[in-house]
Protein backbone atom coordinates (compact mmCIF):
# COMPACT_ATOMS: atom_id res chain seq x y z
CA UNK A 1 0.00 0.00 0.00
CA UNK A 2 2.92 2.49 0.92
CA UNK A 3 4.48 1.72 -1.89
CA UNK A 4 1.61 2.00 -4.54
CA UNK A 5 0.51 5.35 -2.50
CA UNK A 6 4.50 6.89 -2.79
CA UNK A 7 4.05 5.89 -7.10
CA UNK A 8 1.57 8.07 -6.91
CA UNK A 9 3.37 10.57 -4.87
CA UNK A 10 6.27 10.21 -7.47
CA UNK A 11 4.13 11.02 -10.48
CA UNK A 12 2.61 14.51 -9.05
CA UNK A 13 5.58 15.25 -8.72
CA UNK A 14 6.64 14.48 -12.20
CA UNK A 15 3.82 16.94 -13.37
CA UNK A 16 4.63 19.60 -11.23
CA UNK A 17 8.35 19.59 -12.76
CA UNK A 18 6.99 19.01 -16.20
CA UNK A 19 4.70 21.88 -15.70
CA UNK A 20 7.20 24.16 -14.46
CA UNK A 21 10.03 23.34 -17.10
CA UNK A 22 7.14 23.94 -19.70
CA UNK A 23 6.93 27.82 -18.64
CA UNK A 24 3.41 27.52 -17.04
CA UNK A 25 2.88 30.41 -15.22
CA UNK A 26 2.62 30.02 -10.81
CA UNK A 27 -1.36 30.49 -11.12
CA UNK A 28 -1.29 27.41 -14.18
CA UNK A 29 0.40 25.06 -12.31
CA UNK A 30 -1.62 25.91 -9.12
CA UNK A 31 -5.10 25.43 -11.30
CA UNK A 32 -3.44 22.01 -12.75
CA UNK A 33 -2.53 20.53 -9.68
CA UNK A 34 -5.48 20.46 -7.77
CA UNK A 35 -7.04 19.14 -11.04
CA UNK A 36 -4.65 15.73 -10.60
CA UNK A 37 -4.80 15.91 -7.06
CA UNK A 38 -7.88 13.71 -6.54
CA UNK A 39 -7.41 12.11 -10.32
CA UNK A 40 -4.22 10.00 -8.56
CA UNK A 41 -5.31 10.07 -4.84
CA UNK A 42 -5.23 6.31 -3.50
CA UNK A 43 -8.44 4.89 -2.59
CA UNK A 44 -6.86 3.60 1.00
CA UNK A 45 -4.25 5.52 2.86
CA UNK A 46 -4.66 6.10 6.16
CA UNK A 47 -1.49 7.38 6.61
CA UNK A 48 -2.10 10.28 4.32
CA UNK A 49 1.35 9.92 2.99
CA UNK A 50 -0.35 10.91 -1.08
CA UNK A 51 -1.51 14.54 0.64
CA UNK A 52 2.16 15.03 2.74
CA UNK A 53 3.93 14.28 -0.54
CA UNK A 54 1.67 16.70 -2.90
CA UNK A 55 1.89 18.94 0.23
CA UNK A 56 5.11 19.51 -0.10
CA UNK A 57 5.85 18.95 -3.64
CA UNK A 58 3.36 21.94 -4.27
CA UNK A 59 4.86 23.70 -1.16
CA UNK A 60 7.75 24.72 -3.25
CA UNK A 61 4.97 27.72 -5.21
CA UNK A 62 4.33 28.75 -0.97
CA UNK A 63 8.00 29.88 -0.59
CA UNK A 64 8.29 31.85 -3.74
CA UNK A 65 5.33 33.27 -2.73
CA UNK A 66 6.17 34.63 0.31
CA UNK A 67 3.54 32.45 2.07
CA UNK A 68 5.71 30.21 3.59
CA UNK A 69 9.02 29.99 5.22
CA UNK A 70 11.76 27.92 4.20
CA UNK A 71 12.51 26.68 7.53
CA UNK A 72 8.84 25.32 8.04
CA UNK A 73 9.15 23.91 4.30
CA UNK A 74 12.38 22.41 5.14
CA UNK A 75 10.90 20.97 8.18
CA UNK A 76 7.56 19.84 6.60
CA UNK A 77 10.26 17.43 4.04
CA UNK A 78 11.77 16.08 6.77
CA UNK A 79 8.88 15.19 9.23
CA UNK A 80 7.60 12.97 6.35
CA UNK A 81 9.91 10.27 7.80
CA UNK A 82 11.01 9.48 3.85
CA UNK A 83 14.42 8.29 3.28
CA UNK A 84 15.32 11.60 1.13
CA UNK A 85 18.64 9.23 0.07
CA UNK A 86 16.13 7.83 -2.32
CA UNK A 87 16.84 9.07 -5.74
CA UNK A 88 13.13 10.80 -6.36
CA UNK A 89 12.06 12.46 -3.39
CA UNK A 90 16.18 13.07 -2.63
CA UNK A 91 16.74 14.99 -5.68
CA UNK A 92 12.70 16.82 -5.34
CA UNK A 93 14.17 18.10 -1.51
CA UNK A 94 17.68 18.97 -2.45
CA UNK A 95 16.54 21.01 -6.00
CA UNK A 96 13.31 22.62 -4.13
CA UNK A 97 15.88 23.93 -1.08
CA UNK A 98 18.40 24.89 -3.76
CA UNK A 99 15.58 27.18 -5.55
CA UNK A 100 13.83 28.41 -2.56
CA UNK A 101 18.19 29.43 -1.44
CA UNK A 102 18.13 30.88 -4.83
CA UNK A 103 15.60 32.86 -4.93
CA UNK A 104 15.76 34.20 -1.04
CA UNK A 105 19.36 35.21 -1.66
CA UNK A 106 20.94 32.40 0.43
CA UNK A 107 23.52 31.40 -1.76
CA UNK A 108 26.07 30.40 0.49
CA UNK A 109 23.45 27.60 1.99
CA UNK A 110 22.58 26.54 -1.73
CA UNK A 111 25.49 26.48 -2.96
CA UNK A 112 26.89 23.75 0.21
CA UNK A 113 23.73 22.30 -0.74
CA UNK A 114 24.03 22.06 -4.21
CA UNK A 115 28.21 20.93 -3.71
CA UNK A 116 27.39 18.26 -1.18
CA UNK A 117 23.88 17.36 -1.54
CA UNK A 118 22.52 17.40 -4.82
CA UNK A 119 24.88 16.15 -7.08
CA UNK A 120 24.23 12.99 -5.07
CA UNK A 121 21.06 12.73 -6.41
CA UNK A 122 21.63 12.63 -10.41
CA UNK A 123 21.36 9.62 -11.66
CA UNK A 124 20.79 7.98 -14.98
CA UNK A 125 17.53 6.87 -13.11
CA UNK A 126 15.63 10.21 -13.57
CA UNK A 127 14.10 11.86 -16.62
CA UNK A 128 15.44 14.40 -18.44
CA UNK A 129 13.62 16.82 -16.78
CA UNK A 130 14.11 16.48 -13.58
CA UNK A 131 17.86 16.29 -14.19
CA UNK A 132 17.68 19.48 -15.99
CA UNK A 133 16.17 20.99 -13.20
CA UNK A 134 18.95 19.96 -11.06
CA UNK A 135 21.48 21.26 -12.95
CA UNK A 136 19.89 24.41 -14.05
CA UNK A 137 19.81 25.30 -10.05
CA UNK A 138 23.50 23.92 -9.52
CA UNK A 139 24.84 25.93 -11.90
CA UNK A 140 22.47 28.93 -10.10
CA UNK A 141 23.63 28.77 -7.06
CA UNK A 142 27.43 28.02 -7.62
CA UNK A 143 27.71 31.04 -10.08
CA UNK A 144 25.97 33.36 -7.38
CA UNK A 145 28.03 31.86 -4.64
CA UNK A 146 31.17 32.44 -6.77
CA UNK A 147 30.31 36.25 -7.10
CA UNK A 148 29.70 36.59 -3.22
CA UNK A 149 33.03 34.57 -2.59
CA UNK A 150 34.92 36.33 -4.83
CA UNK A 151 33.65 39.97 -3.49
CA UNK A 152 34.82 38.55 0.26
CA UNK A 153 37.86 36.84 -1.45
CA UNK A 154 37.34 33.49 -0.37
CA UNK A 155 37.75 31.37 -3.13
CA UNK A 156 36.70 27.80 -2.88
CA UNK A 157 39.65 24.78 -2.11
CA UNK A 158 41.23 23.29 -5.66
CA UNK A 159 39.74 20.07 -4.78
CA UNK A 160 35.81 22.22 -4.74
CA UNK A 161 36.97 23.99 -7.60
CA UNK A 162 37.91 21.26 -9.40
CA UNK A 163 35.01 19.36 -8.81
CA UNK A 164 32.52 22.19 -9.76
CA UNK A 165 34.69 22.78 -13.23
CA UNK A 166 34.08 19.29 -13.97
CA UNK A 167 30.14 19.76 -13.15
CA UNK A 168 30.04 22.55 -15.18
CA UNK A 169 31.12 21.01 -17.91
CA UNK A 170 29.41 18.07 -17.80
CA UNK A 171 26.41 20.24 -17.38
CA UNK A 172 26.75 22.36 -20.64
CA UNK A 173 27.19 19.13 -22.42
CA UNK A 174 23.85 17.72 -20.78
CA UNK A 175 21.70 20.89 -22.19
CA UNK A 176 23.68 21.05 -25.24
CA UNK A 177 22.18 17.49 -26.22
CA UNK A 178 19.02 18.18 -24.44
CA UNK A 179 18.02 21.50 -26.32
CA UNK A 180 19.15 19.78 -29.73
CA UNK A 181 16.62 17.26 -28.99
CA UNK A 182 13.71 19.42 -27.44
CA UNK A 183 14.54 22.97 -28.07
CA UNK A 184 11.20 24.73 -26.70
CA UNK A 185 11.59 22.74 -23.15
CA UNK A 186 15.42 23.21 -23.35
CA UNK A 187 17.16 25.71 -25.37
CA UNK A 188 16.44 28.68 -22.36
CA UNK A 189 18.09 26.96 -19.49
CA UNK A 190 20.66 25.83 -21.92
CA UNK A 191 21.35 29.31 -23.22
CA UNK A 192 21.34 30.91 -19.14
CA UNK A 193 23.82 28.47 -18.51
CA UNK A 194 26.17 29.41 -21.30
CA UNK A 195 26.16 33.07 -20.39
CA UNK A 196 26.65 32.29 -16.59
CA UNK A 197 29.28 29.93 -17.66
CA UNK A 198 30.98 32.77 -19.88
CA UNK A 199 30.88 35.37 -16.78
CA UNK A 200 32.43 32.90 -14.57
CA UNK A 201 35.13 32.63 -17.50
CA UNK A 202 35.43 36.20 -18.01
CA UNK A 203 38.82 36.02 -18.41
CA UNK A 204 38.62 34.02 -22.03
CA UNK A 205 35.05 36.15 -23.06
CA UNK A 206 34.91 39.99 -23.53
CA UNK A 207 31.90 41.81 -21.73
CA UNK A 208 30.57 42.52 -25.33
CA UNK A 209 30.74 38.15 -25.70
CA UNK A 210 28.90 38.15 -22.42
CA UNK A 211 26.24 40.57 -23.26
CA UNK A 212 25.20 38.78 -26.07
CA UNK A 213 24.99 35.81 -24.23
CA UNK A 214 23.22 37.05 -22.12
CA UNK A 215 20.58 38.79 -24.87
CA UNK A 216 20.20 35.46 -26.88
CA UNK A 217 18.89 34.01 -23.59
CA UNK A 218 16.28 36.55 -23.18
CA UNK A 219 15.10 36.52 -26.77
CA UNK A 220 14.87 32.74 -26.36
CA UNK A 221 13.06 32.41 -23.33
CA UNK A 222 10.65 35.86 -24.60
CA UNK A 223 10.40 33.51 -28.06
CA UNK A 224 9.19 30.55 -25.98
CA UNK A 225 6.89 32.47 -23.02
CA UNK A 226 9.00 31.13 -20.32
CA UNK A 227 8.24 34.14 -18.24
CA UNK A 228 10.37 32.18 -14.97
CA UNK A 229 13.52 31.55 -16.92
CA UNK A 230 13.30 35.03 -18.65
CA UNK A 231 13.20 36.85 -15.50
CA UNK A 232 16.44 34.85 -14.16
CA UNK A 233 18.55 35.62 -17.31
CA UNK A 234 17.41 39.27 -17.58
CA UNK A 235 18.27 39.74 -13.52
CA UNK A 236 21.24 38.07 -13.68
CA UNK A 237 22.27 40.14 -17.20
CA UNK A 238 21.41 43.13 -14.75
CA UNK A 239 23.47 42.10 -11.75
CA UNK A 240 26.50 41.58 -14.30
CA UNK A 241 26.19 45.13 -15.70
CA UNK A 242 25.89 46.79 -12.70
CA UNK A 243 29.37 45.44 -11.94
CA UNK A 244 30.92 46.32 -15.42
CA UNK A 245 28.79 49.51 -16.42
CA UNK A 246 29.80 52.88 -15.54
CA UNK A 247 25.84 54.43 -15.88
CA UNK A 248 23.04 52.16 -14.80
CA UNK A 249 20.87 53.02 -18.19
CA UNK A 250 21.18 49.11 -19.31
CA UNK A 251 21.13 47.42 -15.95
CA UNK A 252 18.15 49.02 -15.09
CA UNK A 253 16.60 48.61 -18.59
CA UNK A 254 17.45 44.67 -18.00
CA UNK A 255 15.95 45.29 -13.93
CA UNK A 256 12.66 46.12 -15.54
CA UNK A 257 12.37 43.25 -17.63
CA UNK A 258 13.58 40.84 -14.97
CA UNK A 259 10.60 42.80 -12.45
CA UNK A 260 7.90 42.44 -15.22
CA UNK A 261 8.21 38.80 -16.16
CA UNK A 262 8.78 37.94 -12.53
CA UNK A 263 5.57 39.38 -12.16
CA UNK A 264 4.21 37.92 -14.99
CA UNK A 265 4.73 34.23 -13.53
CA UNK A 266 3.79 35.12 -10.22
CA UNK A 267 7.08 35.31 -8.18
CA UNK A 268 5.96 37.27 -5.94
CA UNK A 269 8.97 37.82 -3.31
CA UNK A 270 11.35 38.52 -6.68
CA UNK A 271 8.81 41.37 -7.11
CA UNK A 272 8.88 43.03 -4.08
CA UNK A 273 12.69 42.50 -3.75
CA UNK A 274 13.37 44.40 -7.55
CA UNK A 275 10.35 46.45 -6.50
CA UNK A 276 12.47 47.89 -3.33
CA UNK A 277 15.36 48.33 -5.93
CA UNK A 278 13.34 50.07 -8.32
CA UNK A 279 11.87 52.81 -5.90
CA UNK A 280 15.34 53.31 -4.68
CA UNK A 281 17.88 53.29 -6.87
CA UNK A 282 16.03 53.66 -10.18
CA UNK A 283 15.78 56.83 -12.49
CA UNK A 284 12.08 56.99 -13.19
CA UNK A 285 12.20 59.18 -15.72
CA UNK A 286 14.05 56.80 -17.82
CA UNK A 287 12.62 54.60 -20.24
CA UNK A 288 11.89 51.23 -18.67
CA UNK A 289 10.14 49.37 -21.55
CA UNK A 290 11.29 46.18 -23.32
CA UNK A 291 13.00 46.55 -26.61
CA UNK A 292 11.31 46.99 -29.92
CA UNK A 293 12.72 43.30 -30.57
CA UNK A 294 11.68 41.93 -27.38
CA UNK A 295 7.89 43.39 -27.81
CA UNK A 296 7.94 42.45 -31.39
CA UNK A 297 8.85 38.52 -30.36
CA UNK A 298 6.03 38.82 -27.16
CA UNK A 299 3.69 39.41 -29.77
CA UNK A 300 4.49 36.77 -32.18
Amino acid sequence: MVETTFSKGIVVKFKFQLWLTQGLTSKNIWERMEVIRDFYRPENDPRGLYDKIYKLVIGLLSVLEGNLSYDKYVDGWLSLGLDLKCVHMGLTYNVSRCFSCYILRKYEVGADIAIRELVGNWSEELASIEMAWARYVFVLLIYKDKVRRCDINDPYSDEISEKIENHLKNTQAFFKELSARNPSVFTCMFLTIDALIKVMDEETFSQIDILAAFEIALASSVEYHHYLLEAVVAEECARWLKTVSKTNTMTTKYLKIAYNAYKAWGLTLKVEQIEQELILDIDLSLDLSPSPILRSQRRD
